[in-house]
């Protein structure tokens, strides 16, 4: 869980690298468990630095495409709330990005989290199995 989280954090690895690892590793679902509390916390201390260190920590890491575009979004809390759950339910988002950017945004720590919960596990059972199938017809 600890270097799952830190990848997220210090190295700003796009979570899904250690997804399949984990699945590999436990199968789907221990490794969907796994790969859930690193996600949680990965979110919670990307959130915690970003309000600390606030633009800088963001300007270095955030490309400057995703920083203008999503920051324009976050002027209006409850369509940021919505997009940010909707994002999160789909793999199809720079999750991190997200995070650090969230943390410039009026959202609190606690509804950030709330949203990041409830998201998450749908996009990372479908990580989980869908890694797990895909493990199962080339024999890894």
């Amino acid at each position: 869980v600890l270097l799952e989280t830190l990848s997220i954090v210090v190295l700003f690895l796009p979570c899904m690298l250690g997804y399949p690892v984990a699945t590999a590793c436990f199968g789907p679902f221990y490794g969907f468990m796994l790969n859930y509390i690193s996600a949680i916390l990965g979110c919670y201390v990307i959130f915690i630095i970003s309000k600390v260190f606030g633009n800088k920590v963001i300007k270095e890491h955030i490309p400057k495409k995703y920083r203008d575009k999503y920051l324009k979004l976050t002027g209006n809390v409850k369509k940021w709330e919505c997009f940010l759950f909707i994002a999160f339910l789909l793999p199809i988002f720079p999750d991190n990005a997200l995070a650090y950017i969230t943390s410039l945004s009026e959202i609190k720590l606690k509804r950030y989290l709330w949203i990041c919960i409830l998201a998450k596990p749908f996009q990372l059972l479908l990580y989980s199995y869908g890694y797990s199938y895909l493990f199962s017809i080339f024999k890894f």
